[in-house]
């Protein structure tokens, strides 16, 4: 890759000023950390999110938000007109080496139509849901070069549905700070979405099964969607309302605030592409017990579990032993960093 490599990254949402810490937490640490890279230049085209069409600075990065708010086709339509002529404009001034594409949505399908058109490499992360076969992009676009998974599991769910394709793998990765020696009084924290894919409604039956074990248990929800309302009636039904407390949509800064007050973090997804969440536990040090998903991996301390039997086994046996989780050395920010520029280099003809 020549000096000062101009890398142009499309993404639905990005963060619409420095304060904004819950817009894709792992794609701000990377883009972040790239951008004190002295050997490449960062531009940010983002879609969706912020809502309106602005051009602003971020971490002295540019970022060119068109406010597209999931519009409908084929209104659409005349978004990607404007990114393109943007993307034109960006590479007239600066030529671009490389286009990355998070996400196999539409982004893809201008990052890809872009790069095709002025011989420019371009790569996709597939970042959730993005591999299910429902996913029509899987048929709109055709990556050109190896595209990018977040996990073995989120790779091998792909290749269930889909034929197997060129890919690398890159995990999220955090900085390996160490956390406040907080008072451990949260025996345990959960954080998610409450949606139906995160299977909170188990969370609620285990809750049920600990209170006879644990009749003092404490536990954090941390997260809001449309199950908020079933899962507080849920609580109520099972007897278990005292125990948990329901926290809504927090600041990144408070949910690290909780974790580093908690005894052991819970997971019962029914899918994770990676799971940023296990990250951020294992940075603070917290045990895990979880469903078999992301970069989940079972160890002295994280426990896979598929029942509720199984999670009030392995839940029991964090609070009756306190256990100090280590964060592996792949998930730490420096090594995604490089993985990336790696890639780029890799195939970049600037």
């Amino acid at each position: 890759m020549s000096t000062r490599s101009h890398i142009v990254l499309l993404t639905p949402g990005f963060p619409i000023d420095e304060q904004d810490d819950t817009c894709i937490p792992p794609l701000q640490l990377l883009v972040k950390k790239l951008s004190q890279r002295k050997e490449i230049k960062l531009s940010v085209i983002t879609f969706h999110y912020p809502h309106k069409k602005e051009n602003y600075t971020w971490n002295t990065i540019d970022v060119y938000a068109f406010g597209m708010n999931n519009k409908s086709y084929p209104k659409r339509f005349l978004y990607f007109i404007q990114v393109n002529k943007l993307l034109n404009k960006l590479h007239l001034v600066s030529p671009i080496s490389v286009v990355h594409s998070f996400w196999l949505s539409d982004t893809a399908l201008i990052g890809e139509r872009f790069a095709k058109n002025n011989n420019v490499e371009h790569f996709v992360t597939y970042m959730g849901q993005d591999v299910f076969r429902s996913n029509k992009y899987l048929r709109l676009v055709k990556p050109s070069n190896p595209v990018v998974f977040l996990s073995k599991n989120q790779r091998d769910l792909f290749e269930e549905n889909n034929k197997p394709i060129g890919h690398v793998l890159i995990p999220w990765g955090v900085e390996n700070t160490q956390p406040n020696k907080s008072k451990k009084d949260i025996d345990i924290v959960a954080v998610g979405s409450l949606i139906e894919l995160k299977n909170c409604v188990l969370l609620i039956q285990v809750a049920q099964e600990l209170k006879t074990l644990f009749p003092e248990l404490k536990i954090s929800l941390i997260g809001d969607g449309p199950q908020r309302e079933l899962l507080e009636a849920k609580s109520k039904e099972l007897g278990v309302d005292d125990l948990i407390t329901f926290h809504g949509k927090l600041s990144n800064k408070e949910v690290v605030a909780l974790m580093e007050r908690s005894k052991v973090f819970v997971h019962t997804s029914k899918y994770e592409s990676f799971g940023n969440v296990f990250v951020e536990a294992l940075v603070n040090k917290l045990p895990i017990v979880s469903s078999n998903v992301g970069i989940a991996k079972a160890s002295v301390y994280w426990k896979i579990a598929d029942t509720v039997d199984e999670y009030v086994k392995h839940i029991s046996y964090f609070l009756n032993n306190q256990m100090i989780a280590e964060l592996p050395q792949e998930y730490t920010i420096e090594v995604t960093v490089d993985a990336y520029l790696n890639l780029w280099k890799t195939k970049s003809r600037s």
